[in-house]
C-alpha cells in the first residue's frame, strides 16, 4: 500500500535505517546514506509490502525554490527485489512511468493542492530530453494535472556544479506566477557541457 503522509507522522528512524540498509551500493547512494528528513520535507511517501518498506518518496522546499512550490517525487527510491522491469518495445522501454510512480506523483499532487500550493515540480538529472519529454506526456496522459518540460534549469544555487542543472517537469496547481523567475535560471546544452 502507498501512502503519503505529513513529515511529522512519519517514522523517520524507521525510513533512515531502510534507507542506510538497502540504498546502499545502487546509483546515487549518497543521496539516501543518512538522509536527514529534516523540516524542509514536507510529506513522505512510503510503500509498504507484507509491512516490509519497498518504496521512499517525498515533497520537499528549501528558500532557492520559488515560494509556496514544492519538488515532488524528490529521493524517490525503490528496494532492489521491488523494482518493476517495464515491457520493452524495441530499443525504449514504454510506458516508462509504472503504476507505483504514477500513484506516487498522484498522491503529491493531491497533498500539494491541499496545502494550497501554487506549483508542484519534478527534478531529473542527467541530460535526457527525449526521456523526459516522454515522462511529461505520460503524465498528461494519466493524471489530471496539466505537466510542462524545461531542461537544464538551476534548482540549487551551484552554478559551477553540472549536477546543479537539471531537467524541471512541472505543473501550476493554484498561480501561473511563481515559476516564471526559477525557471529563467537555464542553460544552453553547450554551456552546460562546458562546466567541470
Amino acid at each position: 500500500m502507498i501512502t503519503t503522509v505529513e513529515r511529522k507522522n512519519a517514522p523517520i528512524q524507521k525510513i533512515n535505517e531502510w534507507l542506510n540498509e538497502s540504498a546502499l551500493g545502487s546509483k546515487h547512494y549518497e543521496n539516501y546514506i543518512n538522509l536527514d528528513i529534516n523540516v524542509n520535507y514536507l510529506a513522505i511517501t512510503l510503500e509498504e509490502v507484507n509491512n516490509n518498506l519497498c518504496t521512499f518518496s517525498s515533497i520537499y522546499t528549501r528558500d532557492f525554490y520559488p515560494k509556496n512550490c514544492y519538488r515532488i517525487f524528490n529521493r524517490y527510491f525503490v528496494h532492489p527485489d521491488y523494482r518493476v522491469e517495464l515491457q520493452r518495445k524495441g530499443i525504449e522501454k514504454f510506458p516508462i512511468l509504472s503504476n507505483r510512480t504514477l500513484t506516487i506523483i498522484n498522491q503529491q499532487m493531491e497533498f500539494c493542492k491541499s496545502i494550497f500550493a501554487d506549483c508542484a515540480f519534478i527534478t531529473l538529472h542527467s541530460y535526457k530530453p527525449g526521456w523526459c519529454g516522454q515522462f511529461v506526456k505520460e503524465l498528461n496522459e494519466n493524471t489530471k494535472y496539466n505537466w510542462n518540460l524545461e531542461n537544464l534549469v538551476l534548482v540549487a544555487p551551484n552554478r559551477s556544479n553540472k549536477k546543479c542543472y537539471q531537467h524541471v517537469i512541472y505543473s501550476y496547481i493554484n498561480s501561473k506566477k511563481s515559476m516564471k523567475d526559477f525557471l529563467k535560471q537555464k542553460i544552453t546544452l553547450d554551456d552546460w557541457k562546458k562546466i567541470c
